[in-house]
């Protein structure tokens, strides 16, 4: 959507079905990444990883959800939730440090604790790398990808456990109450 005219009725017709309308940039040259990390103050990322879908494929609910999984009662593809990715996303060093960093910095900016899932935008030709979104509780927890970066289900289970406990010691440490007399006098 290259022209003004067809952004201008885009926007109009977004209106018509929400009063809430938000337009983003795009990113040319698309690679997209996601992040796994763990972690409270001292966040641990696990593999950059990256989708391996052809240009014009979507990784929608069926691929992730419907195509596969023994649950799921779909059909095997090599395009389900645990095989749909390059684990460690095969860039560039500079350009995987970078994502990777930016992944990291948003998590402690955002006061995340236990795992999250940050995902990030790539203009490969810029070789820019833009935080796209997070999700705090990642459903699969991306045990696959803490699998093969050496953490296995177990261990992050505990871990994540153990990360819990540490996080309700230190709420423990703030002080929520405080004693006043003041309303007493109205």
């Amino acid at each position: 959507m290259k022209e003004l005219p067809d952004l201008i009725n885009a926007i109009e017709l977004a209106f018509y079905y929400d009063d809430l309308v938000l337009v983003e940039e795009e990113v040319p040259n698309l690679i997209e990444v996601t992040l796994p990390i763990i972690g409270n103050q001292q966040p641990q990322p696990a593999y950059l990883e990256r989708p391996l879908l052809k240009a014009g494929d979507f990784f929608d609910f069926n691929t992730k959800y419907l195509s596969g999984g023994k649950k799921s009662g779909g059909q095997k593809t090599d395009q389900n939730s645990q095989g749909y990715s390059e684990i460690p996303a095969k860039l560039d060093k500079k350009l995987y440090q970078q994502a990777e960093d930016l992944g990291v910095k948003v998590f402690k900016v955002f006061s995340l604790s236990g795992i999250a899932r940050v995902d990030m935008l790539i203009d490969a030709k810029l070789q820019k790398v833009y935080f796209n979104e997070i999700n705090p509780l990642p459903g699969s927890l991306y045990a696959h990808n803490f699998q093969k970066f050496g953490i296995s289900n177990i261990d992050l289970v505990i871990k994540l456990i153990d990360l819990a406990f540490d996080k309700f010691q230190d709420s423990q440490a703030i002080q929520k109450v405080f004693s006043t007399n003041y309303l007493k006098q109205f």
